[in-house]
């Protein structure tokens, strides 16, 4: 934990970016490498954690409504595949764009090392982009409907035909509205 603060303190002030931070602090939880066999117990509970805390009746309320009405649904976050796609699964969620990992060459698992760039802020949006030429998407033949909890996703959310911030934060719902965002709690 100490170790992590300093981590922290040294990105707050600049010494490097996001992509370093997530790839020590990775590091700092598993060591260089994540063996899939050995961990996937531990994913998958930590998946059911997780979507028990960041998921509550509101928001999976949401997600099957739109499931209902037809849409496909995708989780793009910056969040690491390595647990994300668990979630995704247990959820029933359609696809998942995360911030990737390398796969390690030996047994499979994944490394602490980012592929790439982390999926966050405008790379996310390049990343979903990526996503709907593989699918053979064409944008104008969609409707998106896009839901975050921070600005940060200011450029998907402007992407989209309809943005969603989710969030009980007066300062934050505040610049939802300034960006004409429908802001929502969902508790």
């Amino acid at each position: 934990l100490p170790i992590w603060i300093l981590a922290m303190i040294g990105y707050r002030i600049g010494f490097y970016g996001r992509k370093p931070l997530k790839q020590f602090g990775l590091r700092l939880l598993i060591g260089g490498s994540l063996p899939d066999q050995k961990f996937a117990p531990v994913i998958a509970e930590f998946a059911q954690l997780r979507i028990s805390h960041d998921f509550g009746p509101l928001a999976q309320k949401s997600v099957e409504e739109n499931r209902q009405s037809g849409a496909r649904i995708v989780i793009a976050t910056a969040a690491p595949e390595i647990y994300v796609h668990e979630i995704g699964r247990q959820m029933g969620i359609d696809d998942v764009i995360a911030t990737r990992h390398m796969r390690l060459s030996g047994p499979p698992g994944y490394s602490a090392r980012i592929d790439g760039e982390n999926c966050y802020g405008a790379e996310k949006l390049r990343r979903i982009e990526l996503w709907f030429a593989e699918q053979k998407l064409l944008r104008q033949d969609c409707i998106i409907t896009s839901y975050s909890d921070h600005p940060s996703d200011s450029p998907m959310l402007s992407w989209s035909d309809k943005a969603v911030l989710v969030t009980r934060s007066v300062k934050l719902a505040q610049a939802g509205h300034e960006n004409g965002w429908t802001v929502m709690d969902f508790g």
